[in-house]
């Protein structure tokens, strides 16, 4: 009658004999190429990684190495350890592309990554540059002719929507700030503070 052990791994009944076929196989996963991590040759034998490593060292068998880490590129590319970006997606993040100002025709340089970007999102073909938001803003005058309303024209002045002059005036009389005229004139305390601001930078001006 074959001898019996009982261990954790095989469990309660099982013959000695077995341990040494289970040790041949183990061995010879060892060999293969690349070998496998030990923890899948444990579960491969249900056994724990410290008794694979233990029976590496009783037969002399180095230890296979640890598997790194893969990653993957957004392009689908496999990526070498530590790099999160292959060489051309790289290249084409460094890319840059000129185009003329819509409005004053300079030059404008862009990262072609963006444009991309922004292409895919809006779902344009072309995309108009700007040099500055000054130009930006005069092409959006000129597309949608705010400058031939009355209102817009240059030079043309606003009506105010409160009597500055009177407002100086009470603001003179009871020496109170912007909080409490507020309060007396039913007028909000930025708008107030805004008014006072500018009376007295013009009343300073007037002055010197």
């Amino acid at each position: 009658m074959a001898a019996t052990t009982v261990t954790k791994e095989f469990g309660v009944g099982f013959p000695v004999a077995r341990k040494a076929d289970r040790n041949a196989s183990v061995l010879a996963m060892a060999r293969q190429v690349p070998p496998p991590p030990v923890a899948v040759i444990g579960q491969e034998f249900g056994i724990t990684k410290e008794r694979v490593r233990q029976i590496f060292a009783r037969a002399g068998v180095a230890k296979p190495p640890a598997q790194k880490w893969t990653a993957w590129c957004a392009c689908g590319k496999k990526l070498a350890h530590g790099n999160w970006r292959c060489m051309e997606c790289r290249i084409a993040a460094t890319l840059r592309v000129t185009q003329p100002c819509a409005f004053c025709s300079a030059p404008v340089t862009r990262r072609a990554s963006d444009v991309r970007s922004r292409m895919k999102t809006t779902g344009k073909d072309f995309l108009l540059a700007f040099c500055t938001r000054q130009c930006h803003g005069s092409y959006m005058a000129r597309q949608c002719d705010f400058g031939v309303h009355p209102e817009h024209r240059t030079g043309h002045r606003r009506p105010r929507c409160y009597d500055w002059d009177a407002i100086w005036e009470l603001h003179q009389q009871t020496g109170f700030g912007a909080r409490r005229l507020s309060r007396l004139a039913g007028i909000p305390v930025p708008a107030l503070s805004n008014i006072l601001r500018k009376m007295r930078d013009g009343a300073i001006l007037t002055k010197s």
